[in-house]
């Protein structure tokens, strides 16, 4: 996106009121390239495991089964557990048959996380459920779970980024300057076999 700012404005704002404008172009710029790497992800992903419900059982028997898969037919494992924040906030609530979460927080009284299945808060989006790396993004559709090998040289999702920053051209016309925030940005899946949906 841009923005065109005026002469005046320019002339006579706080320098740090510019900032403000050059900021959120930036985080424009950040919110679209994500949108894109997630769609991708999505679209490129056709392996796909069924869970059945929120139960811990459900969770474990879903996540151990896309690693099957992975593992299958890439002879990877899987390293990531990919998910969109109501996912995030439904593994936090997940329990097993004693009502005990599933991904307790460490450090919480009586819990300690001795014999978990993994960890998670509700304070932070890190986590290791199962021992795969957790990443929440907003831009992945409500429910939406994605198990995949996504680390190290052996990963199967690339993304391809040359931020070229602001520029910014004088609008005569107007009597102001037109400023962009732009770059290239680009998405591979090298390995389709490294990724499974559960749904």
């Amino acid at each position: 996106t841009y923005v065109t700012v005026s002469e005046q404005d320019l002339d006579w704002s706080d320098p740090a009121s510019i900032n403000i404008i050059l900021e959120q172009l930036s985080i424009a710029y950040g919110q679209a390239t994500d949108n894109y790497a997630v769609d991708q992800l999505v679209a490129q992903t056709t392996q796909t495991e069924t869970l059945a419900s929120f139960s811990g059982q459900d969770i474990v028997e879903a996540v151990y089964g896309a690693a099957f898969q992975i593992s299958n037919t890439s002879n990877y494992l899987p390293t990531h557990y990919v998910v969109s924040p109501v996912t995030w906030a439904k593994l936090g609530m997940a329990v097993d048959g004693d009502n005990r979460p599933v991904f307790p927080f460490v450090g919480a009284p009586g819990l300690g996380g001795y014999n978990a299945a993994g960890t998670q808060s509700a304070v932070s989006w890190n986590g290791n459920p199962l021992g795969l790396t957790l990443v929440v993004d907003k831009n992945f559709a409500t429910n939406t779970c994605i198990v995949g090998t996504a680390a190290g040289a052996y990963a199967g999702y690339e993304i391809y980024e040359n931020q070229r920053g602001l520029i910014a051209i004088d609008k005569p016309e107007v009597l102001g300057r037109q400023i962009s925030f732009r770059g290239y940005f680009a998405t591979l899946m090298i390995d389709a076999t490294k990724f499974v949906k559960i749904t």
